[in-house]
């Protein structure tokens, strides 16, 4: 009787004491078509199962970015390099009891963006500005071709000033500020240019962001 009562509280304990989760480590690596290794790239881990956001950290020399510990679940890994010709690479795939090693292949911008049009090659100096004139730091700005083919995102520092290439004709700017959503477009007619050191064309472009009583 004693044992029965004995293995009964043993069985009790086993069912409410609560399960240890372990995580799993994961490792990022961006490289070219060709499988070189490419640094300095924006590396982005979300997850899919409600967690959100997991890190951003930059490439290294090798292409990997530090490992991660994660829970099981689905994941989402994204490479952008908003200052370059490297398309956006997407990556979704599962987390289990081992470790993962994702590897993210990225492309080169195609000569081409909206219809025939070539538009790389023109670089907005942004300056972004809130309802009441003063520069919005440390705001991210989501930027996309006409068809969400091409794709990077930015964030405007101190002073509210962000850069980029136009990727579309024209190139949609997605802004999230103060719980709002603001989209922008900028045609390529539009833009004044100047000419850099680099011989690049470079344009001034200001965008006013509206507040919630607008």
């Amino acid at each position: 009787m004693t044992r029965r009562i004995a293995a009964s509280a043993a069985l009790l304990l086993f069912l409410t004491t609560p399960r240890l989760t372990l995580c799993s480590p994961i490792r990022i690596r961006v490289v070219d078509p060709t499988g070189a290794p490419i640094p300095n790239v924006l590396v982005i881990l979300k997850s899919l199962d409600g967690q959100g956001e997991q890190f951003r950290a930059l490439s290294g020399a090798d292409g990997f970015v530090a490992s991660v510990q994660g829970l099981p679940g689905l994941y989402q890994a994204i490479a952008t390099s908003p200052y370059s010709y490297w398309k956006t690479a997407i990556k979704e795939f599962l987390v289990g009891n081992k470790p993962v090693l994702v590897e993210l292949r990225v492309e080169s911008l195609p000569t081409h963006g909206y219809g025939d049009k070539v538009v790389v090659g023109t670089r907005i100096n942004l300056t972004l500005l809130g309802s009441d004139g003063n520069p919005l730091p440390k705001t991210w700005i989501y930027v996309r071709d006409p068809l969400a083919r091409l794709d990077l995102s930015v964030t405007t520092d101190a002073f509210g000033k962000a850069t980029f290439e136009l990727i579309g004709d024209p190139t949609v700017l997605i802004i999230v500020h103060d719980g709002r959503l603001q989209k922008e477009e900028i045609s390529r007619r539009d833009v004044n240019c100047a000419s850099s050191a680099t011989g690049k064309c470079e344009a001034p472009w200001t965008i006013h962001v509206q507040g919630r009583s607008e």
